[in-house]
């Protein structure tokens, strides 16, 4: 029998605001840990919250009467840390915060923000009886805060949000101090063409959902009868990513301890479909590469699952991107989403108007739509150097808008 620990350490500290001010300060400390055994290409999965009087190791292993199959071997004989320091302190942060609301309240006194700003410690251990130690660190600050003008019925009309490892009060106080100028100076659509800026999650989850190992496996996938070819753009490169500049609260490891020794795996390189996302069983089952992208809860069995997806930049910012035009940047669009033939629709709710530096003002609500292939094929102007969209990188394509 093989014992493995997989254990997510949590110490975060919540500043909740409320009608533009700090309302409560709160700190916890969450230990989650999953006790696995492994025998006889089995395995049993026992979580615990903390710490309990219980034999976790008897209750994981009363689990294997479960006959959760799972033949592979656990990682054996590998040693790595990976804990990236904090760029922020606590109490500076809360103070400054303090200050950031203080002057918000003077410059904009017809809103209301509401919401969160949490600092977080997150360290994800995995640790077997054969000799493998794997643990990744990473502190974050994550800026969470829902705005509402005075005049509006609606819960919230936008919001700020980021996710850095450093503290900037000045970014803060800038970032919202333009979100709320800009929806309050009212533009009418351009009657030029526009490009979409947007960030890559919202146009890429299709690519997510169709690049799973499973459904390639399966032949259910909209792309398979593209593998190999040159299906997109040439400029355009989609890729797991496990990069610490470019992914936060992302370990280098996954939930079966696999590390991918480049610390990339190419799914779509330069426009041509090369390869699905895989963990373990998926890569065996359907004779697939291995990508490393098992993932699961604490208390869960590893199975197939990623976020650490990324596109190749641009050498050019969005405002080169745009190349003279002006952008839509995608703020609130809630209700759209891919059809299976791959065509994406959706309301936008909340927009703004960009030259790819400022924020210009806030358009009225209107629809978006593309085909997938279109979207990263022809359409595909690029994903921008700058970190344009809070601190992200920018997805700038052509697309369909209708009022």
């Amino acid at each position: 029998m093989i014992k493995e620990t997989y254990q997510i350490d949590i110490q975060e500290t919540s500043c909740n605001i409320a009608m533009s001010q700090l309302d409560s300060i709160r700190k916890k400390t969450i230990t989650r840990t999953g006790y696995r055994v492994y025998q006889d290409g089995l395995i049993g999965v026992h979580g615990q919250l903390g710490q309990t009087r219980d034999d976790p190791w008897a209750m994981a292993n009363d689990n294997l009467a479960n006959r959760v199959a799972y033949p592979f071997q656990p990682v054996q004989g590998v040693e790595q840390t990976r804990l990236i320091p904090a760029g922020f302190d606590e109490t500076l942060v809360v103070a400054e915060l303090e200050s950031v609301l203080a002057d918000i309240r003077s410059l904009h006194p017809d809103f209301n923000i509401s919401n969160k700003v949490n600092m977080t410690r997150k360290t994800i251990t995995l640790a077997n009886d054969q000799g493998t130690r794997l643990v990744s660190q990473d502190n974050l600050v994550q800026v969470a805060l829902l705005l509402k003008h005075q005049d509006s019925v609606n819960i919230m009309d936008t919001f700020v949000s980021f996710r850095s490892r450093t503290w900037d009060r000045q970014r803060l106080l800038n970032e919202l101090d333009q979100m709320m100028t800009a929806y309050k100076t009212v533009l009418p659509m351009p009657d030029t063409p526009v490009y979409v800026v947007a960030e890559a999650d919202m146009l890429a989850s299709k690519l997510i959902s169709e690049l799973n190992g499973e459904k390639v496996g399966y032949k259910s996938s909209l792309l398979l009868k593209d593998f190999g070819k040159q299906a997109f753009n040439p400029a355009f490169s989609f890729y797991l990513d496990w990069d610490a500049d470019e992914q936060l609260d992302v370990p280098f490891f996954d939930a079966e301890g696999t590390i991918m020794p480049d610390g990339r795996v190419d799914l779509i390189s330069r426009g041509v479909i090369d390869k699905a996302y895989t963990d373990k069983r998926t890569a065996e089952q359907f004779k697939m590469p291995l990508t490393g992208s098992a993932a699961c809860p604490y208390d869960g069995v590893p199975s197939l699952g990623a976020r650490n997806f990324n596109i190749d930049r641009s050498s050019k910012t969005v405002r080169e991107l745009l190349d003279g035009r002006l952008g839509v940047i995608i703020v609130i669009a809630s209700g759209g989403d891919y059809t299976q033939e791959g065509r994406f629709a959706s309301p936008v709710q909340m927009s703004l108007l960009t030259d790819g530096e400022r924020l210009l003002g806030r358009l009225p609500e209107f629809n978006i739509s593309g085909e997938l292939y279109d979207l990263f094929g022809k359409g595909y102007i690029g994903y921008s150097q700058d970190r344009f969209l809070s601190g992200e990188h920018a997805l700038v394509v052509d697309m369909t808008i209708k009022a």
